[in-house]
């Protein structure tokens, strides 16, 4: 029975979620990412959370108090689901998910372009000079395929050719062309066909492996015989994965389009449904979607829930992004009719006003993308609220123009190399020239993306901006590429200083900018200074971009001031693990604080010489 407790929307939404394989998310009332998770199953995973008689952590407890919307998104299997939640992780960084957050990513295997191309194995999908193949769910199956292709096929693993040959060669894993064993041609063959090995294209190779799997077990060679099991395993796990990755760093939108068919006290509504599905910085980054009032729904061409964009979706879209952010490539279904195409790739192109490519899917890869976004059609649809107008598209003035002509106005005014939909903005915060702390704030489309602000400790002795600058733009960009536009809160010094820092880690310095709060001045590179009018939305959205920097570094500088130390692992014989029990157990740390030796001794680990060590302790603090 659904616990009646969380809000009844949420609970409105459980009945749509599929039973299928994908990933859900839990946003809050303003629509920020909370937590994203993986089901095999995803209706009855999801619905695990909100049905009484759980046992739930303290941790998801308070999670589920802040659910406001469920999304989900599903996938063809498990191991899909598996990379695509790790990349929304990564993008969104939700508060309530603990690991992969970092840099981890799901590894690849990888040759390269070289003279005689070496195959490795690599966790970083934007490697120049390779071609990659993958990703994989586990590494066990990497690391196997890996060792199989070298033993089999000869090809090298080292980093360099070396004169003497190497340790590899000597146990007939490597073919050795560092030492002219093997011709260039010959060698480049034996690339070709690890190639379509590992594309699975070449049944002969199959067979290979099936031959050699035989073969080993009739010798009795069973240790031999489960890693050629495991390589065959793994490869066909591999060709069920679809593309969930772009190789490139720019962005992409892949449209469905579908009729959807409602019938409430016998009444049939039938509307126009679209999904947007988003690629950011090469990875699926989430989706959009859309219920239309759309009376030639039922009159569409074709068969099932799938139809051609039609004028209406293109009109639709055009609003849409006129107030939205623009990607660098937008790919229509295939039975797109050429007029409505031209229609609408001719009005997306004016609206970008610089290179924009918009076309049909142009290779196989693209193709699964729009089969994805196809497949998540219907789901999406249920969730995407009543139906709207044809004709409108979501509009915000809150500057006093529509955000896109804002941003467009920035560009203009700047002088920026393109629209900037993408700013960070640095502020430096200190008490007293101690404890010194930079904020670095992020806008997206020109409204603030909260998920994705962070602080930084900056150690160093006295206050000095400029330093303090340098060491935070250092650490950010050595890391992260450049926004469309980083702001400096500060004048000439500080801009100079971030763009030194820019210039020593390699980085090459693109559209920057300082705002010196006094006379509002924009600071510009090549000492070039700008003044805004005060009424001018374009001043309006630098203000609010600089002022929420300040506001975040104020805030986050005043919560460092306050905080206690909570840490129980400082009483000694509590370990990370016990001190998680206990706060578990207890709900908080002042409860734990007031627990008398017996109340402590309840919670497994503890005895009572520990608990009244900790109640010494804890009363002594």
């Amino acid at each position: 029975m659904a616990d009646q407790r969380f809000p009844q929307a949420v609970l409105d939404q459980l009945s749509d979620v599929p039973h299928s394989p994908g990933v859900y998310v839990f946003k809050s009332r303003s629509g920020r990412i909370l937590y994203i998770g993986k089901a095999k199953d995803l209706s009855k995973r999801v619905k695990s959370y909100f049905h009484s008689g759980r046992g739930h952590s303290m941790k998801t407890i308070h999670l589920l108090k802040q659910v406001q919307k469920i999304e989900w998104f599903v996938v063809a299997n498990e191991d899909e689901a598996i990379i695509h939640e790790a990349d929304l992780i990564r993008l969104h960084q939700p508060p309530y998910n603990i690991d992969l957050k970092g840099g981890q990513r799901y590894p690849f295997i990888a040759i390269t372009r070289e003279k005689y191309p070496r195959i490795m194995l690599t966790r970083n999908p934007k490697l120049k000079g390779v071609d990659f193949y993958g990703p994989f769910p586990n590494v066990r199956i990497v690391k196997a395929t890996l060792r199989f292709i070298t033993e089999n096929f000869g090809l090298r693993e080292c980093k360099t050719l070396k004169k003497g040959g190497c340790l590899e060669y000597q146990m007939k894993n490597c073919s050795a062309p560092c030492i002219g064993k093997i011709g260039y041609e010959d060698y480049h063959e034996m690339v070709k066909s690890v190639d379509l090995f590992l594309k699975g294209r070449k049944k002969k190779l199959l067979d290979m492996l099936n031959s050699s799997l035989k073969e080993l077990a009739e010798t009795e060679r069973y240790e031999e015989a489960a890693r050629v099991r495991d390589v065959i395993h793994g490869l066909q796990r591999m060709q069920n994965i679809k593309a969930m990755s772009f190789f490139h760093d720019g962005s992409a939108d892949i449209l469905a389009f579908g009729n959807q068919t409602e019938v409430e006290d016998a009444e049939r509504t039938e509307f126009r449904s679209i999904l947007i599905l988003n690629i950011r910085d090469g990875r699926m980054a989430g989706r959009s979607a859309f219920n239309l009032v759309n009376d030639q729904a039922s009159d569409a061409e074709g068969e099932g829930p799938t139809r051609p964009m039609n004028m209406d979706d293109a009109r639709f879209l055009l609003a849409y992004y006129s107030s939205n952010y623009i990607p660098d490539l937008v790919i229509v279904p295939a039975d797109t009719p050429a007029d409505v195409k031209k229609f609408f790739c001719l009005g997306i192109s004016e609206s970008k006003s610089e290179r924009l490519k918009c076309r049909t899917p142009a290779n196989k890869q693209e193709r699964e993308l729009v089969t994805t976004a196809q497949e998540n059609l219907d789901f999406a649809a249920r969730s995407a609220g009543d139906p709207v107008g044809i004709n409108e598209g979501p509009e915000d003035t809150s500057y006093g123009l529509p955000t896109n002509e804002v941003l467009r106005a920035l560009k203009n005014e700047l002088g920026l190399k393109k629209v900037p939909y993408h700013i960070e903005a640095i502020d430096i915060s200190h008490q007293g020239g101690k404890n010194t702390l930079a904020s670095v704030v992020v806008f997206m489309d020109g409204h603030p993306k909260k998920e994705n602000y962070r602080t930084y400790n900056v150690r160093m002795e006295g206050p000095d901006d400029y330093a303090a600058i340098k060491d935070v733009v250092k650490r950010r960009f050595s890391k992260h590429d450049l926004p469309d536009l980083l702001m400096i809160d500060g004048g000439r010094g500080q801009l100079n200083a971030a763009m030194e820092a820019l210039e020593e880690i390699g980085v090459q310095v693109q559209d920057i900018m300082g705002l010196a709060k006094r006379f509002e001045i924009v600071h510009l590179p090549n000492d070039e200074e700008i003044i805004i009018g005060h009424e001018e939305p374009v001043l309006r959205l630098l203000q609010k971009v600089r002022d929420e920097a300040h506001r975040f570094a104020i805030t986050r500088m005043r919560r460092k001031r306050d905080k206690v130390d909570t840490r129980l692992t400082k009483v000694p014989g509590v370990g990370p693990v016990l001190e998680v029990r206990l706060i578990e157990h207890f709900g908080s740390y002042k409860n734990v604080r007031n627990a008398s030796v017996e109340d402590l001794c309840r919670v497994e680990g503890v005895g009572k010489e520990l608990a009244k060590k900790m109640v010494e302790f804890l009363s002594s603090q």
